[in-house]
């Protein structure tokens, strides 16, 4: 599926200037839009770079876009903007107001108190308790 015109016209000015010499260079054989398509496409459908259809431009030309641009910050520019979208059209504020963070154990600083730590018998690693005490069934290796 290709962007449509609406699509590409929030996309397009994310993206950074074509690098050209000092007397100008030469012009991209390939459409940014359908570098962009390209990418998608391979975010979309979790195929390998080398699997790019033909209909496209060749993969590494492909891939050798989108390091450049995830290196020169476009690619979350594109990704923030898109976000802000979505949120928008669900109702929200563009701009998330709190992050989760999903984990079972929570790091601890080597300084903390041994009382304060458990170990991961399977890892062996000493880590900080879980966020949540385990029930009453349930048995716990990392202390009272």
């Amino acid at each position: 599926m290709d962007l449509t015109d609406e699509q590409w016209a929030l996309v397009e000015p994310l993206l950074p200037l074509a690098r050209v010499g000092p007397k100008g260079g030469r012009r991209e054989k390939h459409p940014q839009r359908r570098i962009v398509d390209a990418i998608f496409y391979v975010v979309r459908t979790g195929c390998a770079w080398r699997q790019v259809p033909k209909d496209f431009a060749p993969w590494p030309t492909v891939y050798w876009y989108f390091t450049w641009w995830r290196d020169e910050g476009a690619v979350e520019r594109i990704h923030d903007a898109l976000r802000g979208k979505v949120r928008e059209a669900d109702g929200r504020d563009a701009e998330p107001s709190a992050g989760l963070i999903d984990s079972q154990f929570v790091r601890t600083a080597d300084t903390a108190p041994a009382a304060t730590r458990g170990f991961d018998v399977v890892r062996r690693l000493t880590r900080g308790r879980p966020a949540t005490r385990p029930g009453p069934r349930r048995l716990s290796l990392i202390g009272p």
